[in-house]
């Protein structure tokens, strides 16, 4: 049996934001179904377009989203901090700038949105139980022309 970690399967000992950043690491390499493993059953993920409830919905966003291979996105994590949240739980917050590509190949920041994200330890590893996304506050933001 292999004790190697995939993008998106931190092995034992890793961080809660060690789970996060695979989330998107799976994501942002175009494996996205393998992400469905940092999920708890019960998981709830926020969407802009829809929310998602428990592993069954959010493994079935995550296939589409994998297969949708003409979308290609970079998350880059700022500011992430953590909290203490219910018993077993943390709160790990984050600024994330998201870059997709124009049609000439040339990476530009498409959104700038607040990410919380709780997990839990389950089975001595952190699993995500919600992802909630919302906007930046527009102070956060400075515009350049």
């Amino acid at each position: 049996m292999s004790t190697e970690s995939s993008p998106s399967t931190p092995g034992k000992g890793a961080s809660a934001v060690d789970v996060v950043l695979a989330l998107y690491e799976a994501i942002d390499t175009g494996h996205a179904t393998e992400a469905g493993v940092l999920f708890t059953d019960d998981a709830v993920f926020d969407h802009p377009e829809q929310v998602f409830r428990g592993i069954e919905e959010i493994r079935g966003f995550l296939s589409r989203r994998e297969s949708d291979t003409d979308r290609r996105t970079i998350h880059v994590l700022n500011n992430t901090r953590i909290a203490e949240a219910d018993e077993g739980e943390r709160e790990v917050s984050s600024v994330v700038f998201i870059y997709s590509p124009d049609a000439g190949g040339d990476w530009h920041l498409h959104r700038v949105a607040r990410m919380r994200h709780v997990v839990r330890a389950v089975d001595g590893q952190w699993r995500i139980t919600s992802r909630v996304i919302g906007p930046a506050d527009k102070a956060m933001v400075h515009q350049t022309r």
